[in-house]
């Protein structure tokens, strides 16, 4: 379920069934500064009512807004609870469509509300680059290194989407119907990916062959093959990956 800046037409009940949410891009939308804290304030519950939540990089600010929102509203601890409750339920991140800007990484890693955030994720999802070849080992995105994965403290695993086509692609075919694509969904353990990164490494070792419907496992690493082609858009193929989950 996809929302923007108005919260769209979200309701109480429809928010029940609301288990994956994703930001728009929030350039789609012109507020005037006077309304945008009012903005912030509807949105910041119904983003973090969900377990999934989605966004690119481009939305990272309205993230941070809405978690500044959300930590001062939130209700006092309980005298008998050792810990503050968190106020959001988010356990799953997708970021996609870009790079980090540092200005708004530095504010989501040293804020106490950003830290707390991250540290509460469980399972970390990102966007990737179209695979030709199937004996080419999987790359994972550059922003995945040790720095910022140190910051997910509750981590468990590392989901990686990849699109594979051994047919011709060209920038036309992508810009305008698509091309036909078979998806694969790689499955990382939060110690295996840390490793990883720490090693100053990015890649990961390609399976020596893999079919459509199948799943592959090795230590620490699991991939799954989905059993039909679907139409990829450079624009919001990811989505449909993240909205299914192969």
């Amino acid at each position: 379920m996809w929302i923007g800046l108005n919260g769209g037409d979200l309701t109480p009940a429809l928010l029940l069934h609301a288990h994956s949410l994703g930001i728009a891009d929030p350039r789609e939308y012109v507020l005037q500064p006077s309304e945008r804290a009012h903005a912030i304030s509807l949105l910041a519950p119904i983003l973090f009512a969900g377990p999934s939540l989605a966004l690119g990089w481009t939305s990272v600010d309205l993230l941070i807004e809405c978690l500044e929102h959300a930590w001062k509203s939130r209700p006092a601890t309980p005298v008998h609870e050792e810990h503050p409750r968190l106020p959001w339920n988010t356990k799953t991140l997708t970021l996609s469509h870009g790079t980090p800007n540092r200005t708004n990484l530095n504010r989501l890693t040293s804020t106490p509300q950003g830290s707390a955030f991250l540290a509460s994720i469980r399972h970390l999802a990102g966007t990737t680059i179209l695979r030709r070849n199937p004996l080419n080992n999987y790359r994972v995105p550059e922003w995945m290194g040790a720095p910022l994965l140190a910051s997910f403290k509750s981590l468990e695993t590392v989901i990686l989407p990849y699109t594979y086509s051994n047919s011709p692609v060209s920038i036309m075919t992508l810009l305008g119907p698509g091309i036909s694509v078979q998806m694969q969904l790689l499955t990382l353990s939060a110690t295996l990916m840390k490793d990883l990164t720490n090693s100053g490494s990015n890649e990961i070792e390609a399976f020596d062959s893999i079919l459509p419907g199948e799943v592959y496992t090795r230590e620490g690493t699991r991939l799954q093959v989905s059993h039909y082609e679907v139409r990829w858009y450079p624009d919001c193929g990811w989505e449909k990956v993240w909205a299914c989950m192969l």
